[in-house]
């Protein structure tokens, strides 16, 4: 890791042509492989803090991730609401952010018709 962050310069596109070298002092290079090693890293240990017992029957909850898209499926809203808060309190530890406008809930049930919501509770279409 050191020596991929090491003395990284930088230059930047802009409308009129291109800026002049820059050193990258924090941070990784956009595109850097090793900016997907360090999220997965940190969404894996925010999703280890979830409660998974039991077996697939018995659950009240189960995730669902691949890159940096997380399903969570839950047998309750107070279950979904509770794992979601978890996973936002972890990955806000690290300095993430979840992105409200990328975040939906669907609820499912036999009784009812399918309802898509955002997670404040707004019906979408």
């Amino acid at each position: 890791m050191k020596t991929t962050l090491t003395n990284s310069r930088a230059v930047v596109a802009v409308y009129q042509g291109r800026t002049d070298v820059f050193n990258i002092n924090n941070g990784l290079r956009q595109g850097d492989a090793l900016s997907t090693v360090l999220f997965n890293l940190v969404l894996e240990s925010a999703l280890l803090k979830i409660d998974l017992r039991g077996n697939i029957s018995t659950r009240t909850k189960q995730l669902c991730a691949y890159a940096d898209d997380v399903v969570v499926i839950a047998r309750t809203q107070k279950a979904l609401k509770e794992t979601f808060i978890i996973i936002q309190k972890e990955v806000e530890k690290q300095g993430l952010l979840i992105n409200a406008n990328k975040t939906k809930y669907m609820q499912v049930t036999r009784k009812t018709k399918i309802i898509k919501q955002d997670i404040e509770g707004t019906r979408k279409s």
